[in-house]
């Protein structure tokens, strides 16, 4: 009895709870709606306003300390806190760390592993602090109110949520490269900032992210066409937010439908957050000042010299019971894209990244179609680029795949000096070497960079067949495989040109225009009205 009358009280006070936390949380969101209208709409100077400025320290603060927050009350107190910061210059010196912090908690908070709830709540901070730390470093910043290393402290923030987490802060990024894009280059002359420069490359790898399984074949028209069926017919379970190279095999058990639904939920945000980047990316070699397209080459460099290359390798994957070649993102497309909106000397930065990536990994390269990038641009080719093709293929790079290319270089461009100052090659050790040394130092920066892209992707054993055809028309043929045989490696022959089997040699007939072609087989039925035409003797069969 007295255990009963225990739990009966505690449900009757439990009960009470419930509803007196709903009543206040009730109050609290309508004096918070209150007060984010005021600072959204109103023009005072909070300096010269202390009823306004004064919320801050009699509402706000004592709200965010209050016991039993729920997540719906937390959120409308951090925007408006954040408004106060993007008005007032000292209130978002204040509360700097505070918004770095909430950016960096998505590091252990935005973990697949984590509840679902907690995810949710999570991005939610996240997107305001992001936004927030873009408004205050555009509108401070530009006032002289914050220096250089809070605005560089922001960006860095910015460019270093995990993967999961990438779309939250694009918006944020877009903004702060467009407004304040000279600072960083101006710093990064000085000494490179490479968790910046790491944000522009993984930026310009979403904007040409393949959506669904594409061959080697496909062109970028068909590509986004083919993309949404594509992905229905290939609804494998996986984790939201998992890298592509970390999916689980078809062989698991299928996820619940809520996780269908957060894949077709993904897939329409990835596409959205691609037209936003391919818009900043048209426009960014267009702004004024110096700084504008050397950071397009810099973003393709940050790819390139980090291994994020390798998410534009082909690898095959069986979907229904059928083999298809899957990538992150198009390599071809992102390199010509680069390719035609940059000078001379920033395409022989392109030229010598790429190749680079074809003598420290020659065969994987292939997959990722960096060759055949190259050769698609080979007429555009920078004053140089003869000099590094033969640099490369004596570096050991593939020389099957890069020396086709030296002929079809202009003449007047083959034999131009390479730019003053530019750098030579390295050997694969070293390319190796600095790549894991960049790698290391993004990861002390809090830079998760092997759920982005790992540091190694096995060969395929065999190349796509729109591969091996594109390598067959620039004149780079794949090389034959010890032990195959070499007859099935020939031309094919139509049957009409095979030998006949122990025949006569044929003897020229008296007429020669007798002699007429066998006539082609015709239907017998529905595309003739010539009643002598020879049917079946179907009716003598008993």
């Amino acid at each position: 009895k007295e255990a009963s009358k225990n739990e009966s009280e505690l449900a009757a006070l439990t009960k009470e709870q419930v509803a007196l936390q709903a009543e206040r949380d009730s109050i609290l969101l309508r004096v918070l709606s209150i007060l984010k209208a005021l600072l959204k709409w109103s023009h005072s100077d909070l300096q010269k306003d202390p009823a306004q400025s004064g919320t801050l320290d009699q509402i706000l603060r004592p709200v965010v300390s209050l016991p039993a927050l729920s997540d719906e009350v937390e959120i409308a107190t951090i925007s408006a806190i954040c408004l106060f910061c993007s008005r007032d210059a000292e209130s978002a010196r204040g509360h700097w760390c505070l918004l770095l912090e909430l950016l960096r908690s998505l590091r252990q908070d935005d973990l697949p592993s984590q509840p679902a709830a907690k995810r949710r709540h999570s991005r939610a901070r996240a997107v305001i602090a992001a936004r927030t730390l873009s408004d205050c470093a555009l509108v401070h910043g530009s006032r002289g109110a914050l220096d250089r290393e809070e605005i560089i402290s922001s960006a860095h923030a910015l460019a270093a949520v995990p993967f999961p987490s990438r779309h939250i802060v694009v918006e944020s990024l877009c903004s702060w490269f467009l407004g304040l894009g000279h600072i960083f280059f101006e710093e990064h002359l000085r000494e490179p900032i490479l968790e910046v420069q790491w944000a522009l490359g993984w930026m310009l790898v979403e904007a040409f992210k393949q959506h669904g399984f594409a061959d080697a074949d496909d062109d970028g028209e068909d590509i986004a066409a083919t993309s949404k069926a594509a992905a229905s017919s290939a609804k494998v379970a996986r984790a939201r937010g998992v890298s592509w190279v970390t999916r689980p095999p078809p062989e698991l058990p299928a996820e619940p439908e809520e996780a269908a639904d957060d894949e077709e939920e993904d897939s329409a945000q990835a596409m959205a957050t691609a037209s936003r980047l391919m818009q900043f990316f048209n426009l960014l070699p267009k702004l004024p000042g110096k700084h504008s397209s050397p950071m397009l080459s810099l973003a393709v460099e940050s790819i390139a010299e980090s291994g994020l290359w390798r998410r534009a390798v082909l690898l095959p994957q069986t979907v229904g019971g059928k083999t298809r070649w899957l990538r992150g993102f198009s390599w071809p497309q992102l390199f010509r894209f680069a390719h035609e909106r940059l000078s001379a000397e920033l395409r022989f930065r392109l030229w010598r990244s790429s190749l680079q990536v074809c003598v420290a990994d020659p065969e994987l390269a292939t997959f990722a179609e960096v060759p055949f990038a190259l050769a698609e641009n080979v007429k555009d080719a920078p004053p140089g680029a003869a000099d590094l093709l033969r640099e490369a293929v004596a570096l050991g790079a593939d020389a099957a795949a890069l020396h086709p290319l030296l002929a079809r270089i202009p003449p007047a461009q083959r034999e131009a000096p390479p730019p003053q100052g530019s750098m030579h090659l390295l050997p694969r050790e070293e390319a190796k070497a600095g790549e894991q040394e960049r790698r290391m130092v993004l990861a002390d920066q809090g830079v998760d960079i092997d759920m982005w892209s790992p540091a190694e992707v096995p060969v395929p054993d065999f190349l796509p067949p729109g591969l091996r055809l594109k390598m067959s028309k620039g004149g780079a043929a794949p090389k034959k495989r010890a032990g195959a045989n070499a007859e099935n490696n020939g031309p094919i022959v139509p049957p009409s040109a095979w030998p006949a089997v122990n025949a006569q040699p044929a003897q020229q007939p008296e007429d020669a225009k007798e002699v007429k072609q066998e006539p082609k087989r015709r239907r017998c039925f529905g595309k003739t009205k010539d009643s002598e035409q020879h049917r079946l003797p179907l009716r003598n069969i008993r």
